[in-house]
């Protein structure tokens, strides 16, 4: 059997963690077993979902590298890959589920249904339907339905015995059909409901596996019967544990504060949100904390996933993507990746060897991409701004002495800048960081910094005779 998952989220709202690890399962699962990775549109819900959404979707799961085989952008054998393009297809099968006698039409108002709501609370009952329409003849439901009345359609649940359901890492998990509600399949405006949409759905499109949060598992049991109902086999049903806060508190859809875009606008790598999420629930067999997409499909085994509730910590994600910055990326590589971040800052660099020397030299000391903006913008300034300890620290007498000795070196690298620095310390008796600290103030503004003579060969000599000479210029306008 060729293994065929899906990842199928509405768009009523932008991705998150929750977007990617679901997304992240499917698409190892499926690469993992040679199959194929589906991304299907779930936009039933008119008044929410929306186009701009849609997009935020692709694009995320497009930067995480989830790269899908069909969808609504690639079409596919078995398209369209909107459910509010399918509704024909949906209405058919609504009717053979009718003709058979296995739906029925319900034309209680919203009015009727939430006195009935009011009442079973009252009487601290789970709210349910209580089948009013549900023995209406055939001929009277259709004549009424022909007739233009409002109406939803509603499946008939067996009211006796259990349903079980298989699921791949719980193994058979029995649900008693005197709690099933006559479900609704299709709303009074005419679309599906998620029920009927993705089941209809996962079969024409060959959906072997279903792998899905875990608040899908109580609706599984409907799922099934209406396989059952039109007399298909049930894909194989994967429920995996719902990420924790870190107080252990379940998440919940308004706890994904950090959506994937704003992770991105943030600095993080998607190499690094996929190792993080793949963490949620599953761990790499020899026990390495970070591995990229292609390593974790080699070894991939769905059973792996643990049922306890993964803490989701962002904390670990800061520094798991600190990990990945400074491992797994060569400076020139790394340069790339935070081009854009600069630009946006506005920043300005004369090379490419420039850049990459300054990332390089910052690249043991920063946890995302977006932090080389505050890290690195002396870099790129023509006259730095200095912070009070800075300034404090300041000496025209020794800036003057240093520049001397700098102006004066044969050559401007580490070999030789090193030697004058120190031995500027020498002759005046003092140590080397009451020599370091006022060069490193006037460079960067700041006392913290690379290296000194890793900073004073980035810089050049140009720029650092010019930073000395600003720095001195300061003092004669400030009081002590």
């Amino acid at each position: 059997m060729s293994v065929v998952t899906r990842f199928a989220p509405s768009p009523t709202g932008k991705p998150h963690l929750g977007s990617a690890t679901t997304s992240l399962w499917n698409y190892a699962f499926a690469r993992r077993h040679g199959g194929r990775f589906i991304l299907r549109i779930e936009d039933t819900d008119r008044t929410r979902s929306t186009m701009e959404f849609e997009r935020a979707i692709l694009d995320g799961l497009a930067w995480l590298g989830l790269d899908w085989d069909e969808g609504p952008d690639k079409g596919g054998p078995s398209g369209p890959y909107r459910q509010s393009e399918r509704r024909p297809i949906y209405d058919e099968h609504a009717r053979i589920l009718f003709d058979s006698g296995l739906a029925y039409p319900c034309f209680c108002t919203e009015e009727r249904l939430e006195l009935l709501r009011q009442k079973q609370r009252a009487q601290a009952l789970p709210p349910r339907y209580d089948g009013r329409c549900r023995p209406l003849p055939a001929s009277e439901a259709r004549a009424r339905v022909e007739a233009g009345e409002g109406h939803v359609l509603r499946m008939k649940m067996p009211q006796t015995g259990v349903t079980e359901v298989d699921d791949r890492l719980r193994g058979k998990v029995a649900f008693e059909n005197t709690g099933l509600d006559d479900q609704i399949l299709v709303k009074s405006d005419g679309f599906p409901t998620y029920h009927l949409a993705a089941v209809v759905d996962d079969h024409l499109m060959g959906v072997t596996h279903v792998i899905r949060g875990e608040e899908w598992l109580s609706s599984t049991p409907k799922h099934v019967l209406l396989h059952r109902a039109f007399g298909w086999e049930p894909p194989q049903y994967c429920h995996t544990p719902l990420g924790r806060n870190p107080d252990r508190s379940r998440m919940k859809k308004r706890d994904h504060a950090e959506g994937l875009m704003g992770l991105r606008e943030a600095g993080y790598l998607p190499e690094a949100i996929l190792n993080f999420v793949a963490t949620l629930g599953w761990s790499y067999p020899d026990g390495r904390d970070r591995f990229s997409l292609a390593e974790m499909i080699e070894v991939f085994e769905i059973d792996r996933i643990s049922l306890g509730g993964p803490v989701v910590d962002l904390d670990k994600l800061a520094w798991l993507n600190g990990k990945w910055i400074r491992e797994a990326f060569a400076p020139a590589a790394l340069a790339e990746r935070v081009k854009p971040f600069l630009q946006g800052a506005g920043y300005a660099w004369p090379d490419d060897a420039y850049l990459t020397a300054v990332i390089a030299s910052l690249q043991t000391r920063v946890e995302t991409l977006a932090d080389f903006i505050t890290h690195a913008d002396y870099f790129f300034q023509e006259r730095v701004t200095y912070a009070a300890k800075a300034e404090r620290k300041l000496d025209s007498r020794i800036l003057g002495l240093l520049r001397d000795r700098l102006a004066a070196l044969p050559s401007f690298g580490h070999a030789s800048t090193e030697p004058a620095v120190r031995g500027l310390a020498e002759d005046l008796a003092v140590k080397p960081g009451e020599v370091m600290q006022p060069l490193r103030a006037a460079l960067t503004g700041r006392l913290e910094s690379p290296g000194m003579f890793e900073l004073l060969e980035i810089l050049g000599r140009e720029r650092t005779l010019a930073r000395i000479d600003a720095a001195v210029e300061h003092l004669g306008t400030v009081s002590r």
